[in-house]
């Protein structure tokens, strides 16, 4: 386990960061499996389970399966390409919502929509 809850969360940023991009890019997921595997086996190697591990480990990924995509290929994907007809729709619905989100700040104040239907 990670040193402390600071750290814990930055390692899950990394991961939310890695499966977030990809996401957008819409670069397979279909090796996620062994990717993750390898993921556990290489940070295990290490001396401590932290967030600077995880992202070198993940850094590493050169094919469309594994590849980190990079700040300048997320912002190709966003600016150039349209996430709608691109991706499916629940996909960008997550990405909207996680936008939404990060968004928000503990000093804004949160607004209910109440509609019926949702």
């Amino acid at each position: 386990m990670p040193s402390g809850q600071e750290e814990f969360d930055k390692l899950l940023a990394v991961l939310e960061s890695f499966l977030m991009r990809r996401l957008i890019t819409n670069w397979s997921s279909k090796n996620y499996n062994r990717l993750f595997v390898d993921l556990i086996k290489a940070v295990e190697k290490g001396e401590a389970l932290t967030a600077r591990a995880v992202a070198d480990q993940l850094g590493k990924g050169a094919g469309e399966s594994t590849k980190f995509p990079s700040d300048a290929e997320l912002q190709s994907y966003v600016f150039e390409q349209p996430l709608h007809g691109r991706i499916a729709q629940f996909k960008v619905r997550a990405v909207m919502e996680a936008l939404e989100a990060a968004s928000q700040s503990w000093k804004s104040p949160v607004l209910s929509l109440n509609r019926p239907g949702f």
